[in-house]
């Protein structure tokens, strides 16, 4: 079977025989972790979770005044 160069399967192949003697040290995931600032937390869900809960309300109450009421 021909592979082009843009197929998925021959890139994998040829970057798996290029890097196959390479290892990484034990140490290198925990320095990177190290290095990495982790995010902040953010309250941003919890704000658009009350903007839909108020829209969904609203809603709610809209159908009951024009639908119910009317």
């Amino acid at each position: 079977m021909a592979f082009d160069e843009f197929d998925e399967q021959y890139i994998d192949e040829r970057l798996t025989r290029a890097f196959a003697g390479i290892h990484a040290p034990a140490s290198l995931a925990a320095s990177v972790m190290n290095r990495v600032r982790m995010p902040a937390p953010t309250r941003l869900p919890e704000f658009l979770d009350a903007i839909a809960s108020i829209g969904i309300l609203a809603f709610a109450a809209s159908v009951v005044f024009f639908v119910i009421l009317k």
